[in-house]
């Protein structure tokens, strides 16, 4: 359920004028902050960004990080390119915000908040957190995602680019520690990939792997 705060609340010169602001959405607030987004005029430090989410997370506010909402067109600009189509057709969790980002702060914080890092709300094949975490090669987010619980072997609809699961795309990258790191967590070498129109339908990582 959106949290809703007044303004006046906030000691701003308007309550002290006591008139009161338009309500603000908090879950809003932090799905902007997760998805880069700075209010106009702020100065653009993503560690203004971090406190905003901390803040957020905690007492009074307790915002809960497990919803999912549209992705701003006026987020953060260093947004990797290929996810950027599910940009204006999907849904995100602010968890899949950060991880998009690449944001390992970020998301380190969603985690120790209890964001669910198998949560895959999109209609249009938004890949899971774990998948997007190893599309951009990245180990060490990869294991806070594993150690967070996340699906190893997700299912049909949160895999990564061209349709590969996690251990496919890892081998499609041809970074041989997500390898190991995967294998190490009991990725599935029997998985196929669902494939796209680019190929790799019903294929194996293996297949992946000799022909990369």
């Amino acid at each position: 359920m959106t949290n809703f705060r007044s303004r006046e609340s906030t000691g701003s010169a308007s309550a002290a004028n006591n008139v009161m602001d338009p309500p603000v959405d908090l879950e809003q607030e932090l799905f902007d902050a997760c998805c880069g987004k700075f209010i106009a005029g702020q100065l653009r430090d993503f560690r203004l960004l971090e406190e905003k989410v901390v803040r957020l997370l905690n007492p009074p506010f307790n915002v809960n990080p497990n919803f999912h909402k549209r992705w701003d067109p006026n987020a953060d600009e260093s947004i990797r390119t290929s996810v950027i189509h599910m940009m204006v057709e999907d849904e995100f969790t602010p968890l899949l915000a950060a991880v998009c980002r690449n944001d390992g702060r970020m998301a380190r914080l969603l985690l120790r908040a209890n964001a669910n890092p198998n949560a895959v709300p999109g209609q249009h094949n938004v890949a899971s957190s774990l998948s997007l975490a190893i599309e951009n090669g990245n180990e060490s987010r990869s294991i806070a995602l594993l150690e967070a619980g996340a699906n190893v072997n997700p299912p049909v609809g949160a895999e990564c680019l061209y349709g590969l699961h996690p251990l496919s795309a890892a081998c499609y990258i041809g970074s041989e520690p997500l390898v190991r790191m995967l294998l190490d967590y009991g990725a599935n070498v029997m998985q196929r990939n669902a494939g796209n129109e680019d190929g790799y339908a019903g294929s194996l990582a293996f297949h992946v792997a000799v022909s990369g």
